[in-house]
């Protein structure tokens, strides 16, 4: 017996390339983030999940609202650690918005080194 809807979020998005055609085969993994997260009030999460992008681009997939997780998507470098809204849908797009960019470089400080006496 499947989830109830009022339970999952889906999440959508359609993968382009660089000349804005459609790419079918990106695989976007979700894997919760612990044990506790894999529990829910419906049961034991068992294993992560994987969609693949279709011949249009999109990829489609449904997880439990305000789960923990790491989100992989292959073709386009990302790992980032997300929490599924608690809506209905959501993009990925959105999902993975907000978060820093571990690329993103870091402004430290200036120091002088020390001198030789």
């Amino acid at each position: 017996m499947p989830a109830p809807a009022s339970t999952l979020c889906t999440v959508t998005h359609t993968f382009y390339d660089a000349s804005g055609t459609e790419v079918e085969g990106v695989l976007v993994r979700f894997t919760p983030a612990s044990t506790p997260q894999r529990a829910h009030a419906l049961g034991f999460v068992a294993t992560e999940i994987t969609a693949e992008s279709n011949a249009s681009g999109v990829v489609s997939f449904s997880l439990f609202r305000e789960m923990k997780g790491t989100l992989t998507i292959t073709g386009v470098a990302v790992t980032r650690q997300v929490t599924v809204p608690d809506l209905p849908s959501v993009d990925l797009y959105d999902l993975l918005g907000g978060l820093p960019d571990p690329l993103d470089p870091i402004d430290l400080p200036f120091t002088s080194p020390p001198r030789r006496s």
